[in-house]
């Protein structure tokens, strides 16, 4: 199943330490899957590189980041998406 758009879903969230994230890929193309905080900072790139249509899977362990407000961004060839997150301790 090919989904339509380009989308991102985190569960929990809140979270801590580990926060599992779907990322729903319409069409084939370079992937790129970063962790930011508030000052727009990259603490972890999760994945960079190709990607098939479809679901893919990613987690991000956070046990060595700070409690508080992150965001994954999302850029699948030219579009992107921003999802807030947040880590509790």
């Amino acid at each position: 199943l090919v989904p339509e758009k380009l989308a991102v879903s985190v569960a929990p969230n809140p979270f801590n330490p580990v926060a599992s994230i779907s990322v729903a890929v319409p069409e084939e193309g370079f992937l790129s899957v970063n962790i930011v905080d508030m000052s727009g900072r990259v603490v972890s790139n999760l994945y960079s590189g190709p990607a098939s249509a479809g679901i893919q899977e990613l987690k991000w362990n956070a046990s060595d980041a700070p409690a508080g407000i992150y965001f994954v961004h999302v850029k699948l060839s030219g579009s992107s998406i921003i999802k807030r997150i947040v880590l509790v301790k």
